[in-house]
């Protein structure tokens, strides 16, 4: 019980400091690092692992949120950078193979989560499965909500500023 008071108040110190930084841009690496530190603390406290259950957890579910990353990130650079192009200037066939191949990736994605399913099954119950989809959910709605409720970030702050 005392764990989850110190994990909650130390998300929301994360939380609140992210806020207090209007200088930084939303992505840079030391905001990511700050926000995986409170996913995992988020996490931690919602689904009350036990000291076993969470030296198994840990490592298959960072494991898998690498791979994860890894996929979206692949995803990002061929929809923008390869196949990117302006929906209304791309051939019928280019739109074809870029439906299939964004087909392709949701495929393999969901491969990636079954796989990663059946490896949680092995360290935790069903219910703490279901509790932490339940977890990432609302970890990603705080995020979204803090992310846009902090000052915008100017480029051009006028003269003397």
């Amino acid at each position: 019980m005392r764990l989850k008071l110190v994990l909650t108040g130390l998300m929301l110190f994360m939380i609140f400091g992210l806020q207090a930084q209007p200088d930084k841009l939303p992505l840079d690496g030391k905001v990511l690092k700050e926000i995986r530190s409170q996913r995992v603390a988020f996490i931690s406290t919602r689904l009350d692992l036990t000291p076993e259950e969470a030296q198994a957890f840990w490592p298959v579910y960072n494991d898998y949120s690498a791979k994860k990353e890894q996929a979206m990130k692949q995803r990002l650079h061929d929809v923008f950078n390869e196949g990117g192009k302006d929906p209304m200037r791309v051939s019928e066939e280019e739109a074809s193979n870029l439906i299939d191949e964004m087909i392709n990736e949701q495929t393999r994605m969901a491969s990636l989560e079954k796989e990663f399913v059946g490896q949680l099954r092995k360290i935790i119950s069903a219910k703490k499965i279901i509790k932490l989809y339940s977890a990432e959910h609302d970890f990603k709605r705080e995020i979204l909500n803090t992310m846009r409720n902090r000052p915008k970030v100017r480029g051009d702050r006028g003269p003397g500023r």
